[in-house]
This record gives C-alpha cells, structure tokens and sequence, in this order.
C-alpha cells in the first residue's frame, strides 16, 4: 500500500531531483485533475474557497463536476446570501429598482417578476428600499420565495387568495411564462393535494364543528379538475358536470350566445367545453351570434364619445376588437348606418357586405396556415369552406326583419340551409296546406255519399260500374238507359274516390313530419326542463357552500 507522503507527492505533481539521488532511474508521476480525485478531497477544496460565485464557475467547467458540485448546500449560507444581494442590486442587469431580477433565498437563483407573487414583491421583500445604515428598521428581509419553492415546499398559507402579476407604475400587467396570460387573478395552493389552484377550481373547506360546540374549518375537499388521476384527491364537480356528453351538447345546443358566454365564464371546465363559436360544427344559432354582435356594436357606437376609438365586431370569431386588429380593406366593410363610413365615400356594394368583416386573426387561419401537414389544410379548408357558406337571407320576409336589410338587422344563415323565419314560414305553410286538403276530402266523400244515396232510391244499379254492365240482366236494361243520366255523376264521383286515396297518402305523409317536428319539440322542452332543475340544484349547493363560509 502507499504511503501518505507518496499520494501526497502525487498530488503536488513531481519532485525535482537532488544532487544525491541523480544516480536513480526516473520513475513516471501521475497527476490526478478534480474530476477523478476523491470526493472527501473535492469537498475539502470547496470548503477552503468559501466563495459562491467561484463554487458555480467550479461546477460550470465540466459536466462530472456540475453533476458532483451542489453550489447551494456545499456553500455557507453567509457566502450565498452575500452573492445574491451584491447580484440583485450591482449586476448591470438588475441594478435598477424596478427591473424584474429578483432573488429566490431558497433556490439561490435570481428570476424575473413574473415567478414571484406581490407579497414576494412589495414592502420589505421588494428591491426599492434603505439598503443605507440610516433606516435599520427597513433593511431587507432574506426570505424571499418563488412560485415554485412555495408551492413545492408549501410555503404559502393553505387555501388562501395568492395574487399573481402585480401591476406595474406604469398600470400594465407583466406577463406571466408560466400560465401564458396577462394579469393572472389571485390563486390558491392547497397544501393536502399540492396544486395551486385558480378561484374556479380550487379546493374547499367545509365547517366541522368541534366537540367544544367551537366551529372550525377542518376537512378539506380537493377538486382534481385539471388531471384525470382521481387517486391524488378526490373529484368534486357539480351535478351539470356530471351529466353525460350527449345531453349537455343537445343543452348547449338549446343556450343562446349570450347564455353560452355567462356558463363559459363559471368555470374552467366548461369554458374548455362550451366553446361558444365552434368554426366546426353549423352551429344553429348562427343568427344569434349575428344578433349578439349587431346589438353589442350598436351599443358601443352610442356609448362612445369617439367613434374613431370604438371597437369592432368581427363575424369570424364573434368578438368585439379594436380597430388595430383589422385591415384597411376589412374596415371599409360596414353599414351605411354608420356616419364615419359614410362621410369617407365608401361604396354601396361594401356597405352591403358588412358581415364578411374578419380580423388579421381569422383571416390569418383561414389563408395563411403555420403547420404544414394534412391537418393544417384540412383546418383551413374548413374555415373558408364555413365562410364562404355564411351568407344573409334575401327573402322577402326576412330583409324586412328588425328595420330592413340595409340596416344590418337581417337574419344571418348558411347557403346550404334555411334560417329560422324562412323554416317557420314553411312549416305555416305546410300546417294550412294539410289543413286544405283534409276540408277537400271531407266534402268530397260528403258529396260521393249523397250522390250514391241519391242514386240508389232512384232505382240504378251501383253494382254495374264495378262489376261490369253484363251483371245487370235484360230486365233491368231500360232502367239504365232511363237512368243514362246519373251514369255520368257516379263515375265521376268513383274517379273523385280514387285522387282522394291518393290524397289521403299524402295527408298521412304530412302528419307524420309534423308528427316527427311535434316530438323533437317535446324531447326539447324536456331537456329544457332537466337543464333547469339540474341549474337550480347547482344554485342551491353554491348558495349553501355561501352560507357556511359566511
């Protein structure tokens, strides 16, 4: 085995030779870097470089010496402290107050704004403060947490509003990379399944009263609605939610817009489930889309001062933008109702064609696709296919509804189908059709059955015109030839008794589509009715769950 001195002599590298010993044969040295000498060794140079930014660029110079050098656990925490306030306020990157470089004291990392929340930010915790000796009392304080330490490490109170992106000086909200929005609201962190959690789906707790007759707040109901592994927390939704997929698409399909916007704006779960314009489907309530946006642009024009500033609809996604979000050419697409379009000159046949007013992001999707494989061009096809069937009903009956055509109250539809005025006026039109015929029949049989009564105490033989004239007998022939001239009335009455068979078909045709279109009206209102009852249970648990937190 070696002695301490040789492995010491190898470590310093080789020895130069004396006088004494030149006479002996050189033996070879070997020389050990840092990535192959023993940990207890390794960890002994660390300690004697106390210093946190010279353990970092240590553990940065290799791959084996990243993976075997943890800066923050083998770094006295004087040292990292040290480093991370010296970097927050004199790195040319973060030197500024209100720059967004902030440190987390529990991963020893400098982060921008958007990972921490505002009690992280603000008073004590935030980077404009007296680092001067003059105010002892504001010194900062070294407890700075992210959103990730906190939510790993539970370090934010249970069940308690976290606001996220405070608003800056300047009144706009930082954007969050976490959640990939502006001005994300306040979030809750759920210390028994370790989710943050926003308001809509977070978990609850429920009053239990204590044996002392005290009432406190000790179960906890998880809802697991943002992953499907139920084993974690238990799945707490309402009785709407609960319903199979078939029934609540026929209920969605019976809400109008403005109803699938409020239920949209309930929840998570149906805001991803409800999806008020689907591009996809017909959907059948294109004309109250239509109507929505009609009377939402309308109010905004009368409700602004400027007219300029005032937002505009667009019929491809059914939402109210600004103005910058279209082009020159979609802008000249409006009403003649409107006092700015007219006073520009723009042409009549533009007015008309308001509704196919689209924003650069519909537009976009429907010419200009980013991906290019098969799914990508189908997805476009489809939306110019949907677009180019959108159109609005030039029947008489329906140009005049709700102060004419040429005001923009029309009744929006598809090419292909027919919209709600025009099927209401067929469906009329087929009630008083059947109506008709069944009068007509009635008084033809009226009239074919007194006409055969009439005949028969006059003495003629009925039987002869469906059995044939050669039945009759020669006694009998003179009193058909002095009846010759009823012969005429009774075969064409047989004749009117033939078109009404005929007749009589297409009545029963017709009584089965109304029959079909009086039982899709009752499966309706009875799905009307479930939804109801199922909205008023749904209202009744929030107002209990109100009243034990109250």
């Amino acid at each position: 085995m070696a002695s301490p001195s040789a492995s010491a002599s190898a470590l310093v590298g080789p020895v130069p030779a004396s006088s004494s010993s030149s006479s002996l044969p050189a033996t070879p040295v070997q020389v050990l870097d840092l990535e192959t000498v023993p940990v207890d060794i390794l960890h002994h140079i660390l300690r004697l470089m106390n210093d946190y930014k010279s353990t970092i660029n240590l553990s940065s110079a290799s791959r084996c010496l990243y993976y075997a050098i943890d800066p923050p656990c083998q770094t006295p925490w004087a040292a990292r402290f040290a480093l991370l306030q010296h970097a927050e306020r004199h790195f040319r990157q973060h030197n500024n107050p209100l720059s967004p470089g902030l440190a987390c004291f529990y991963c020893c990392r400098i982060l921008p704004a958007c990972h921490f929340s505002s009690s992280q930010m603000t008073g004590r915790r935030s980077k404009a403060i007296d680092w001067s000796d003059s105010a002892p009392r504001r010194q900062p304080t070294m407890d700075r947490f992210c959103i990730g330490c906190g939510i790993h490490c539970l370090l934010f109170p249970h069940l308690r509003a976290i606001r996220l992106g405070p608003r800056r000086r300047d009144g706009e909200m930082p954007r969050d990379r976490m959640h990939g929005e502006r001005g994300v609201g306040y979030w809750y962190l759920c210390h028994q399944c370790g989710r943050m959690k926003s308001a809509s789906e977070r978990c609850w707790l429920l009053p239990w009263s204590q044996p002392n007759g005290v009432n406190g707040f000790q179960e906890t109901i998880c809802s697991d609605v943002f992953t499907d592994d139920s084993t974690t927390a238990p799945q707490v939704r309402s009785k709407f939610e609960q319903l199979p997929m078939t029934i609540r698409d026929r209920i969605f399909r019976i809400l109008s817009y403005r109803d699938r916007i409020m239920l949209a704006q309930t929840s998570t779960h149906f805001h991803r489930q409800v999806q008020p314009p689907n591009y996809r489907l017909y959907s059948p309530g294109i004309n109250d889309m239509y109507q929505f946006m009609r009377e939402r642009e309308e109010t905004k024009h009368r409700a602004s001062t400027l007219a300029r500033k005032r937002d505009i609809a667009c019929y491809g996604c059914f939402r109210m933008r600004p103005p910058e979000k279209f082009s020159r050419v979609q802008l000249r697409l409006t009403t003649q109702s409107d006092t700015t379009a007219t006073e520009a000159g723009v042409r009549d046949d533009l007015m008309q064609r308001y509704w196919e007013r689209r924003c650069r992001t519909c537009l976009t999707a429907m010419f200009v696709t980013a991906t290019r494989d098969n799914r990508g061009r189908d997805e476009r096809a489809a939306r110019l296919r949907y677009f180019q069937a959108q159109t609005l009903c030039e029947e008489e009956g329906c140009r005049e509804v709700n102060g004419g055509f040429q005001k923009g109250r029309g009744v929006m539809r598809y090419r292909h189908k027919d919209c709600e005025g025009c099927t209401e006026r067929k469906l009329a039109r087929e009630r008083e059709l059947v109506l008709a015929r069944e009068k007509r029949r009635e008084r033809q049989m009226v009239v074919m059955r007194l006409g055969v009564d009439h005949y028969e105490k006059d003495g003629g033989m009925a039987r002869g015109l469906f059995e044939g004239d050669e039945d009759t007998g020669g006694e009998g022939q003179d009193e058909v030839v002095e009846d010759g001239k009823n012969m005429h009335h009774i075969r064409s009455l047989v004749k009117m008794a033939v078109r009404t068979e005929k007749e009589e078909k297409e009545i029963w045709r017709s009584k089965q589509k109304i029959e079909t279109a009086a039982r899709r009206a009752r499966r309706k209102a009875r799905v009307v009715k479930m939804a109801r009852h199922t909205w008023g249970a749904v209202r009744s648990m929030a107002g209990k769950i109100k009243r034990a937190f109250a």
